[in-house]
Protein backbone atom coordinates (compact mmCIF):
# COMPACT_ATOMS: atom_id res chain seq x y z
CA UNK A 1 0.00 0.00 0.00
CA UNK A 2 1.07 3.08 -0.54
CA UNK A 3 1.75 6.36 1.71
CA UNK A 4 -1.03 9.09 0.89
CA UNK A 5 0.51 12.10 0.73
CA UNK A 6 3.42 11.02 2.51
CA UNK A 7 2.16 10.57 6.19
CA UNK A 8 -1.13 8.70 5.77
CA UNK A 9 -1.19 4.90 5.35
CA UNK A 10 -4.06 2.30 4.86
CA UNK A 11 -4.96 0.58 8.65
CA UNK A 12 -1.80 -1.21 9.75
CA UNK A 13 -2.62 -4.60 11.92
CA UNK A 14 0.07 -5.11 14.38
CA UNK A 15 0.49 -8.10 15.82
CA UNK A 16 4.17 -6.95 17.70
CA UNK A 17 5.66 -3.45 19.02
CA UNK A 18 8.36 -3.65 16.42
CA UNK A 19 9.20 -5.57 13.62
CA UNK A 20 8.57 -5.89 9.67
CA UNK A 21 6.30 -3.80 8.06
CA UNK A 22 4.37 -5.48 5.33
CA UNK A 23 1.26 -6.42 3.05
CA UNK A 24 0.42 -9.40 2.10
CA UNK A 25 -0.20 -9.58 -1.75
CA UNK A 26 -3.17 -12.03 -1.32
CA UNK A 27 -5.33 -10.77 1.39
CA UNK A 28 -4.44 -7.32 1.04
CA UNK A 29 -3.69 -6.70 5.13
CA UNK A 30 -0.81 -4.54 6.09
CA UNK A 31 0.80 -5.88 9.06
CA UNK A 32 3.39 -5.04 11.75
CA UNK A 33 4.39 -8.67 12.14
CA UNK A 34 7.57 -10.14 13.83
CA UNK A 35 11.16 -10.27 11.92
CA UNK A 36 11.53 -12.81 9.45
CA UNK A 37 7.65 -13.58 8.70
CA UNK A 38 7.27 -15.21 5.77
CA UNK A 39 3.37 -16.46 6.21
CA UNK A 40 0.24 -14.03 6.83
CA UNK A 41 -1.65 -14.46 9.85
CA UNK A 42 -4.68 -13.14 8.39
CA UNK A 43 -5.22 -15.32 5.69
CA UNK A 44 -2.45 -18.25 6.26
CA UNK A 45 -0.83 -17.98 2.70
CA UNK A 46 2.92 -18.68 2.83
CA UNK A 47 5.12 -16.41 0.84
CA UNK A 48 3.03 -13.61 -0.24
CA UNK A 49 4.60 -10.99 1.82
CA UNK A 50 6.62 -7.89 0.68
CA UNK A 51 7.42 -4.31 2.10
CA UNK A 52 4.90 -1.80 2.38
CA UNK A 53 7.33 0.99 2.24
CA UNK A 54 10.67 0.29 0.93
CA UNK A 55 12.18 3.60 3.01
CA UNK A 56 10.08 1.91 5.95
CA UNK A 57 10.50 -2.16 5.70
CA UNK A 58 11.88 -2.43 9.61
CA UNK A 59 9.23 -0.48 11.92
CA UNK A 60 8.08 0.43 15.42
CA UNK A 61 4.57 1.39 16.88
CA UNK A 62 6.06 4.82 17.49
CA UNK A 63 7.22 5.78 14.19
CA UNK A 64 3.78 4.22 12.68
CA UNK A 65 2.47 6.58 14.72
CA UNK A 66 4.36 9.54 13.77
CA UNK A 67 3.41 8.45 9.88
CA UNK A 68 -0.36 9.04 10.86
CA UNK A 69 -0.75 5.49 10.99
CA UNK A 70 -4.31 3.96 11.66
CA UNK A 71 -3.02 1.35 14.29
CA UNK A 72 -5.21 -2.11 14.42
CA UNK A 73 -3.48 -3.94 17.92
CA UNK A 74 -4.05 -8.02 17.47
CA UNK A 75 -3.52 -10.57 19.45
CA UNK A 76 0.56 -11.79 20.10
CA UNK A 77 1.11 -14.82 17.69
CA UNK A 78 2.40 -18.12 18.14
CA UNK A 79 5.24 -18.79 15.37
CA UNK A 80 3.26 -21.21 13.16
CA UNK A 81 1.11 -18.18 12.39
CA UNK A 82 3.46 -16.28 10.87
CA UNK A 83 6.32 -18.75 10.21
CA UNK A 84 6.26 -21.74 7.19
CA UNK A 85 7.10 -24.52 8.29
CA UNK A 86 10.41 -24.59 6.55
CA UNK A 87 11.46 -21.98 9.07
CA UNK A 88 9.88 -23.61 11.98
CA UNK A 89 11.62 -26.80 11.78
CA UNK A 90 15.12 -25.54 10.58
CA UNK A 91 14.89 -22.62 12.96
CA UNK A 92 12.40 -23.20 16.14
CA UNK A 93 13.13 -26.99 16.64
CA UNK A 94 12.55 -26.37 20.43
CA UNK A 95 9.50 -24.56 19.86
CA UNK A 96 8.19 -27.56 18.01
CA UNK A 97 9.70 -30.00 20.86
CA UNK A 98 7.86 -28.30 23.68
CA UNK A 99 4.90 -27.53 22.04
CA UNK A 100 2.22 -29.83 23.46
CA UNK A 101 0.88 -32.01 20.62
CA UNK A 102 -1.51 -35.33 20.12
CA UNK A 103 0.67 -38.16 18.28
CA UNK A 104 -1.64 -37.32 15.34
CA UNK A 105 -0.31 -33.73 15.14
CA UNK A 106 3.05 -34.67 15.36
CA UNK A 107 2.84 -37.21 12.94
CA UNK A 108 1.83 -34.61 10.34
CA UNK A 109 3.97 -32.58 11.57
CA UNK A 110 6.81 -35.23 10.58
CA UNK A 111 5.01 -36.12 6.97
CA UNK A 112 5.18 -32.54 6.43
CA UNK A 113 8.82 -32.05 7.14
CA UNK A 114 9.83 -34.86 5.28
CA UNK A 115 8.08 -33.47 2.20
CA UNK A 116 10.49 -30.46 2.58
CA UNK A 117 13.34 -32.98 3.18
CA UNK A 118 12.37 -34.31 0.12
CA UNK A 119 11.69 -31.32 -2.15
CA UNK A 120 14.82 -30.01 -0.85
CA UNK A 121 16.44 -33.04 -1.53
CA UNK A 122 15.77 -32.69 -5.10
CA UNK A 123 16.21 -29.11 -5.23
CA UNK A 124 19.56 -29.56 -4.40
CA UNK A 125 20.92 -32.89 -5.53
CA UNK A 126 22.83 -33.60 -2.37
CA UNK A 127 23.52 -37.01 -1.71
CA UNK A 128 24.48 -36.51 2.06
CA UNK A 129 22.62 -38.09 4.69
CA UNK A 130 22.49 -35.24 6.83
CA UNK A 131 20.67 -31.83 5.40
CA UNK A 132 18.70 -29.02 7.25
CA UNK A 133 15.70 -30.54 8.14
CA UNK A 134 17.56 -33.77 9.57
CA UNK A 135 17.28 -32.35 13.54
CA UNK A 136 13.77 -31.62 13.12
CA UNK A 137 12.94 -35.18 11.76
CA UNK A 138 14.72 -36.88 14.60
CA UNK A 139 13.22 -34.20 17.04
CA UNK A 140 9.89 -35.21 16.09
CA UNK A 141 10.63 -38.88 16.13
CA UNK A 142 11.85 -38.73 19.52
CA UNK A 143 8.26 -36.52 20.26
CA UNK A 144 5.96 -39.24 18.14
CA UNK A 145 7.67 -42.05 20.64
CA UNK A 146 7.17 -40.61 23.57
CA UNK A 147 3.55 -40.05 22.88
CA UNK A 148 2.63 -43.41 21.46
CA UNK A 149 4.64 -45.24 24.75
CA UNK A 150 2.31 -43.19 26.72
CA UNK A 151 -0.74 -44.75 24.91
CA UNK A 152 -1.49 -41.72 22.35
CA UNK A 153 -2.99 -43.38 19.53
CA UNK A 154 -3.00 -42.59 16.02
CA UNK A 155 -6.40 -43.34 13.65
CA UNK A 156 -6.01 -46.36 11.49
CA UNK A 157 -6.51 -43.56 8.54
CA UNK A 158 -2.70 -43.51 8.86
Amino acid sequence: MALRGGLRMETVDVYTERGDLVTCSDCGKVMLLPYGADKCPACKKEGCLAWTDESLREADIDSLLERHCNLHQKSELQPEEYLSLSILVTEYIPYLADKPQTAREILFLLLETGSLFEKYWRDTRCFQSENIYTPAIKTLLDKLDVKLREGDTIPVEY
